[in-house]
C-alpha cells in the first residue's frame, strides 16, 4: 500500500469519525432541548390549570366582565408565547453550539491531516535516504570485495616463487663469474671478495624478506579495514532500525492520545 492510499484511508476514516462523533453530539442535544422543554411545560401546567379553574369558577362573572375576561386570555396567551419562547431558545442555543463544535471538529480534522501528511513526508526522506546510503556502501563493498579477490594468496605464492629461482639463479650466476675469477686473484682477493658476496647475499635476503613481509602486512590490513567498515555499517543499520521504531512509537502514541481523547468524549 502506497503512502497516497494511507493518506486516503486515514482522511476518510477522521471524517467518518467527526461524522458520526456530530450525529451522536445533535441527536444528544435534541434529547436534551426536549427534556427541557417537557420540564418547562410541566411547570407551567399546574398554573393553566388554576387559570382555568378560576374561568371556571367565575363564568358568570367573566360573561358580565369582557375586560376581566381578556386579561385572563391575554395571560393564557402569555404562557404560550413563553413556552414557544423557550423551545426557540434552547433551538437557537443548540444550532449555535453544533455550529461551534462543528467549526472545531473541521478545524481538529485540518491540523491531523496536516500534521499526518507531514509524518509520511519526513518517513519518506528517511526511507529515500537510507536506501541511498545502502546502495553507495554496497557498491563500495563490492569494490573492496573485488580487490580482496583479485589478491588471492595462490597469485602471492606463484610471486614468491618466482622471487625465490630469481635469487637462485642469481646466486649461481654470481658464483660462477667468481669461479671464472678465481684463477686471475689472489687468495687474499678471493677472500674478501667472497666476504663481499656473502653480505651481498644476506643483505639482499633480509631486503626481500622485509619486503615480503611489508605485502603481507598491507594485506591484513586491508582485510581488518573491511572489518571495521563491516561493524560500522551494522551500526549505522541498527541506529537506523532504532529511529525508524521510535517514530513509529511516536505516531501509535499520537493516535492512540488523539483517539483517546475523540472516544473519550463519545463515552461522555
Amino acid at each position: 500500500m502506497d503512502d497516497k492510499s494511507i493518506l486516503i484511508q486515514c482522511d476518510e476514516m477522521t471524517k467518518n469519525m467527526m461524522g458520526e462523533l456530530q450525529g451522536e453530539m445533535i441527536e444528544s442535544l435534541a434529547k436534551v432541548s426536549k427534556s427541557m422543554t417537557a420540564e418547562v411545560i410541566e411547570k407551567i401546567k399546574p398554573m393553566e390549570k388554576k387559570i382555568n379553574d378560576l374561568k371556571k369558577e367565575l363564568g358568570d362573572f367573566l360573561e358580565d366582565n369582557e375586560e376581566f375576561q381578556e386579561m385572563i386570555e391575554t395571560i393564557n396567551g402569555s404562557m404560550d408565547s413563553i413556552t414557544k419562547g423557550i423551545e426557540t431558545t434552547i433551538e437557537s442555543a443548540i444550532i449555535k453550539v453544533i455550529s461551534e463544535q462543528s467549526k472545531m471538529v473541521v478545524e481538529h480534522n485540518k491540523l491531523f491531516n496536516e500534521n499526518l501528511h507531514k509524518l509520511m513526508e519526513d518517513t519518506q526522506k528517511i526511507k529515500e535516504s537510507f536506501e541511498s546510503s545502502n546502495t553507495i556502501i554496497n557498491e563500495e563493498l563490492k569494490k573492496l570485495d573485488s580487490k580482496i579477490d583479485e589478491m588471492t594468496f595462490e597469485q602471492l605464492e606463484d610471486k614468491l616463487a618466482i622471487l625465490g629461482i630469481k635469487i637462485v639463479k642469481d646466486a649461481s650466476k654470481n658464483k660462477n663469474e667468481i669461479l671464472e675469477k678465481i684463477e686471475n686473484i689472489k687468495t687474499e682477493e678471493i677472500e674478501s671478495k667472497i666476504t663481499e658476496l656473502e653480505h651481498g647475499i644476506e643483505s639482499n635476503f633480509f631486503s626481500s624478506k622485509q619486503l615480503m613481509c611489508e605485502k603481507i602486512k598491507g594485506i591484513s590490513d586491508k582485510i581488518d579495514e573491511k572489518e571495521i567498515l563491516i561493524k560500522i555499517i551494522h551500526g549505522y543499520e541498527n541506529e537506523l532500525s532504532e529511529k525508524i521504531r521510535s517514530i513509529q512509537e511516536e505516531v501509535e502514541w499520537s493516535n492512540r492520545s488523539f483517539f483517546s481523547r475523540i472516544f473519550g468524549k463519545k463515552r461522555d
